[in-house]
C-alpha cells in the first residue's frame, strides 16, 4: 500500500509527536495509541537521559513553557514531509491511471491538487 511510503522517518514523526503531548503525560508514560514513533524511541537506551534533558530544558520556562513548547513544536513540525521521490512516486502511478497515491497525499496537505 502507497501510505507505507509515508511511515519511512520516525524522526520527522517523534517531533511532530513530542508537539502533540503534553510533559506531564510524556514523563508518566501516558502515550497516545496512534504515536508509534515515541513508542520505538521509549525502547531506545538513551531514551530516559533524552527524556529528562528535554523536560529539564522545559521546566526552566516557567508555568506556561509547556504550552508554548507545544504551541511552538506544531507550527515547526509538519506531520508529513514530502519527498522528492514521494512526488515522483505518485506521478508514475497517475500517469499510470492508478491515483491511490494522489488520494493519500491530498488529505494530508501534502498536494495541493486544484481543480
Amino acid at each position: 500500500m502507497f501510505l507505507g511510503f509515508f511511515f519511512s522517518n520516525s524522526r520527522t514523526f517523534s517531533s511532530r509527536e513530542l508537539s502533540e503531548i503534553s510533559l506531564g503525560d510524556l514523563t508518566e508514560g501516558r502515550l497516545p495509541t496512534e504515536s508509534w514513533a515515541l513508542k520505538r524511541l521509549v525502547k531506545d537506551d538513551s531514551y530516559s537521559r533524552f527524556l529528562k534533558l528535554y523536560v529539564d530544558r522545559f521546566n526552566l520556562g516557567g508555568e506556561d513553557a509547556d504550552s508554548k513548547r507545544r504551541e511552538l513544536m506544531l507550527r515547526s513540525n509538519p506531520r508529513y514531509v514530502l519527498r522528492n521521490w514521494m512526488a515522483q512516486r505518485v506521478t508514475d502511478m497517475a500517469n499510470d491511471d492508478d491515483f491511490e497515491g494522489v488520494r493519500a497525499c491530498s488529505p494530508t496537505g501534502l498536494l495541493n491538487l486544484q481543480a
